[in-house]
């Protein structure tokens, strides 16, 4: 075997660029080699930076096409998820996971009308009105709580005082 041929300068031992390399495979192989090409397309004018009609103007006045591709989507999705990803072995229990599902579906509860609300949370004193300070505003605390500490939990909705 001639290693200066195929790039090696004894066995074991190569020196190639990665161009080189994959030639000298495909070579070897007998297989074709394809370079790739980088295309460097903008959308907009070159002096705009971009500005101007791009992708997402384009989708827009396309109108029911983009809508058609969103069905598409959806359709290849549905396909996808009935051959490869219901029909795939768990990892950890080593059953499948369509038949796992169809186990623990009647079990699920219907999702909540209201979504999940993340409150804060944080320690405040009642002032000496009876009050208590929350984002720059006040809300009253029940008789005989001044000077106490408290907790206070909030979101956009609800102030909640209690005691600590």
């Amino acid at each position: 075997m001639d290693f200066q041929e195929n790039g090696l300068l004894r066995p074991g031992i190569f020196e190639l660029t990665g161009e080189q390399f994959i030639e000298a495979f495909c070579k070897r192989r007998k297989a074709g080699s394809r370079r790739a090409s980088v295309s460097r397309e903008r959308s907009g004018s070159e002096g705009q930076g971009g500005v101007g009609r791009g992708p997402r103007a384009e989708d827009a006045a396309q109108g029911p096409a983009l809508r058609n591709r969103a069905e598409e989507a959806q359709a290849y999705l549905d396909r996808w998820e009935e051959r490869w990803a219901d029909t795939r072995i768990h990892g950890t229990t080593k059953r499948q996971v369509a038949a796992m599902f169809a186990e623990e579906k009647p079990a699920l509860l219907a999702l909540p009308v209201e979504p999940f609300r993340y409150y804060q949370y944080g320690e405040r004193t009642v002032h000496l009105d009876g009050c208590v300070e929350v984002d720059a505003a006040y809300y009253g605390a029940p008789p005989g709580w001044i000077s106490r500490r408290v907790q206070v939990q909030w979101d956009d909705a609800h102030v909640r005082i209690s005691r600590l």
